[in-house]
């Protein structure tokens, strides 16, 4: 392309595969400029997420109500879940290109159904140029395959859920352990179980998420029976049932809830998903999203997700049928599909029950199920009480619009540990720590960024943490090797799996995404640096507090941080320190026995 032809042509991504992105940028840079697209994008979803958040006004009321809406990842708002609110930000932003710009656009992304959305919004401008496939070819395929993956994602979720419903029938009947039926409960907690959630022939006396808050209750004389829901992409599912049951504890799987019969009732009602239509354009950011929203709404239907979300419901109508009375239900609170469906099915069951939701991390701005429509709220589709981690995130919660009786703070057990961390004095920025997020994708462009700025200073001491739960960790190191042109990580980089209270003894600065290891390392007093997107949402937990964060999206910012944070005198890193120490005190409550049992009721 001559240099004519160069300063005619722009391209842009708007797709969510890293490695892809990045071999885009060699190569296509070559020949034309690169508009980013992750800056314009988040500025967008700042101004959007409210209208998207409340796009069920375009639906009925009625509907907003159904267990096919609230199933939906579309009801859940979760970016992570769904390439909804991402395609629409995404979309207002090659909106505001073309208005502006005046090159001929080369648009790339990966989403054959987005691509027919933006082909027939702007195709026949003469500078948006698509992806050469015929229109009509791509719609008759995305029809086959849907149909064909929603025979399989049905006869899998069948088999699956079958298979489980033996395996745990037989487990009681040899341990002669019969699921329990009571007349009387005062208290249900939901967990999530893992094979190391309970000890064999004991009382459950601390859980990850919860503390000791259930000691607490069992302490003031409260029953308590225990529903775990099975982490089985981590563990596996034989070994969870056998740990659960090993217990000193009274447990329901989900399977002790449901029957045959549930199961074909599931598949009845998953399919009124398709029955859902918008009876108003669904209008965020002035433009009309009606085609797309379906677009989206015909993927249901072929999510194995969306199937367990549905069955929820008939989860908590079985528990509802197991106690004669039911005093209260607390779980973990991220308004995620199953949390609303299980809330429906108990509520047909039990009149004036009482249901407790507790935050139990942090979260961004734009982690978008953690609040609910306006709809939701007046419709009391949430849970009957909020119990948030601290004062920060209730009022957060409340500038959102949940009214303020309905959400309480309450304590942060999961990170209890932290108000018994001492100050210690700074370590050396030569200690670096890269901590990455459960997201693949997000974890992938961490690491290369700042491998990128790090890899060649081998007076640096670089440590790698994975995400615990972070799948194919070997192929995402291969794929940054790849893209950094290396055969092996430098002598310098090292992965490490020790504990994160461990790792941040010794560091002297942390560069992270998604994750809440930044308040870890803040009470520390360490200097944390969130690593922006270029194609993607920023998911920064530690947005709410500026004062304290460091951000980069580049490497030349990177290098800029370092060499401001090299300035820093002692008296300069011991202010910053107290600063971060108070956002950590601000953002956490700290469990207090004597007050639980009175916040939790």
């Amino acid at each position: 392309m001559d240099a004519v032809s160069r300063e005619r042509f722009r391209w842009l991504y708007l797709g969510k595969d890293t490695k892809k992105y990045f071999g885009l940028v060699e190569a296509m840079n070559k020949v034309c400029k690169e508009i980013p697209s992750g800056p314009l994008i988040n500025k967008i979803a700042q101004k959007v997420s409210e209208e998207y958040v409340n796009k069920d006004q375009s639906i009925t009321p009625e509907t907003v109500a159904t267990l096919a809406w609230q199933a939906s990842s579309l009801a859940e708002n979760n970016p992570y879940i769904s390439d909804l609110f991402y395609q629409c930000c995404a979309t207002l932003a090659l909106e505001e290109i073309l208005v502006s710009e005046v090159y001929d656009l080369i648009v790339i992304c990966e989403d054959q159904e987005y691509i027919l959305f933006l082909s027939e919004k702007w195709g026949d401008r003469q500078y948006f140029l698509t992806i050469g496939h015929n229109a009509e070819w791509l719609r008759i395929r995305g029809m086959i395959y849907r149909f064909l993956r929603k025979g399989m994602v049905w006869i899998y979720f069948l088999w699956r859920n079958y298979t489980k419903r033996l395996w745990l029938s037989m487990n009681r009947m040899l341990r002669k352990a019969p699921a329990i039926r009571k007349a009387h409960l005062n208290t249900l907690f939901v967990l999530w179980g893992t094979q190391r959630s309970f000890r064999s022939g004991e009382k459950l006396r601390q859980d990850s998420h919860f503390g000791e808050l259930m000691v607490t209750f069992r302490e003031a004389g409260q029953s308590l029976t225990y529903l775990v829901l099975p982490v089985d992409w981590i563990d596996p599912y034989a070994s969870i049932v056998d740990n659960a049951l090993s217990s000193d504890e009274d447990v329901l799987l989900p399977e002790d809830c449901l029957t045959v019969w549930d199961y074909c009732q599931v598949a009845l009602e998953a399919r009124k998903v398709e029955t859902i239509s918008l009876n108003t354009p669904l209008m965020i950011g002035g433009n009309d999203f009606s085609q797309l929203f379906y677009s989206h709404l015909r993927r249901e239907r072929c999510r194995l997700a969306y199937l367990e979300s549905v069955k929820y419901r008939r989860v908590g109508v079985g528990i509802g049928k197991r106690f004669m009375k039911l005093d209260r239900v607390v779980h973990l609170f991220e308004n995620q599909p199953w949390e609303k469906t299980l809330r429906m099915g108990i509520r047909s069951r039990q009149a004036g029950i009482k249901i407790l939701g507790c935050q139990h991390a942090p979260f961004p701005r734009l982690y978008l199920n953690y609040f609910a429509s306006r709809r939701s709220i007046e419709m009391d589709l949430l849970p009957d009480q909020i119990i948030s981690i601290g004062d920060v995130f209730q009022r957060v919660f409340q500038a959102h619009g949940y009214k303020s009786e309905q959400v309480k703070a309450g304590s942060a057990f999961r990170y209890a540990y932290l108000f018994s961390v001492k100050k210690s004095s700074p370590k050396s920025f030569k200690q670096v720590l890269i901590a990455t997020s459960i997201s693949y994708q997000e974890s992938l462009e961490l690491v290369y960024k700042v491998l990128s700025y790090f890899g060649n200073r081998t007076n640096y001491d670089v440590k790698i943490k994975f995400h615990p739960k972070l799948n194919r960790q070997d192929v995402l190191i291969r794929e940054v090797l790849s893209m950094l042109g290396l055969r092996e990580l430098p002598c310098h980089v090292q992965i490490v799996t020790d504990e994160i209270e461990r790792l941040l003894e010794t560091t002297g600065i942390v560069f992270y995404n998604f994750t809440a290891v930044c308040y870890e390392a803040l009470v520390r007093m360490i200097p944390v640096v969130f690593i922006k997107s270029d194609i993607w949402l920023d998911m920064n937990k530690l947005e709410w507090f500026e004062e304290v964060n460091f951000n980069a999206r580049t490497v030349q910012e990177i290098d800029q941080i370092m060499t401001n944070l090299s300035k820093l005198d002692t008296h300069g890193r011991s202010r910053w320190g107290r600063a971060a120490r108070t956002v950590v005190e601000q953002s956490f409550t700290m469990p207090l026995r004597d007050d639980l049992v009175a916040v939790y009721n």
